[in-house]
């Protein structure tokens, strides 16, 4: 699906099932941490804290992470590093079948 978000306030997108970092759902790019985690149903502002450093992201698991499982959450945390998110704005969908995330016909071709 060639939708997804632009987090902004971070109160509508959900972390692991919806596409806000663009590319695919965390879901699909982590499926093993999705499966031990308790953050399944949260919303990217639930688990993230906004610093004066940056974002800290709260990651909850419900049991102790395998040694091959530690180097995945690494990796998730590597591309959560570069998020940066305003205060100021509402969450939006967009679509991400164009850079500026704005739904055209040709673009809607162009990925069919």
């Amino acid at each position: 699906m060639n939708i997804g978000w632009k987090v902004e306030a971070k109160n509508k997108a959900h972390f692991l099932k919806d596409n806000w970092l663009g590319g695919s759902t965390l879901i699909h790019r982590f499926s093993r941490l999705y499966s031990i985690s308790n953050c399944q149903h949260k919303t990217v502002g639930e688990i993230s804290v906004r610093r004066e450093t940056g974002v800290e992201w709260l990651l909850i698991w419900r049991r102790n992470r395998f040694i091959w499982e530690i180097s995945h959450e690494m990796q998730l945390l590597e591309l959560l590093n570069g998020v940066n998110m305003s205060l100021d704005s509402q969450d939006k969908r967009i679509w991400l079948g164009e850079n500026q995330g704005i739904y055209t016909v040709k673009s809607a071709y162009a990925c069919l």
